[in-house]
């Protein structure tokens, strides 16, 4: 059983942020997502204009903003599985 105190296992236990291969295809996915929401806030804080849903499929519209989402392992309206997209204006 490690030691909580040691300074080992302290050491052991960071996370190590890798920006290789699909760790960085996902943290690049979750910066894109991240700068979205900065950028349209308000709009997204406010109710959903509409939402549609075409099997595994999920698209979701407000105003100058559409989040289309792939939720499912086949592709589906234009995504690939577990695809996601975004169209601002």
């Amino acid at each position: 059983m490690p030691i909580p105190q040691d300074e080992a296992t302290f050491r052991r236990s960071l996370l190590r942020h890798r920006r290789d291969g699909r760790h960085g295809e996902l943290r690049t996915h979750y910066r894109n997502l991240l700068g979205v929401r900065g950028r349209h806030a308000l709009t997204i804080g406010s109710r959903w204009r509409s939402v549609a849903t075409d099997g595994r499929a999920v698209t979701l519209r407000w105003p100058g903003l559409e989040v289309a989402v792939n939720l499912g392992k086949e592709p589906a309206r234009g995504l690939p599985a577990w695809g996601w997209c975004v169209k601002e204006g």
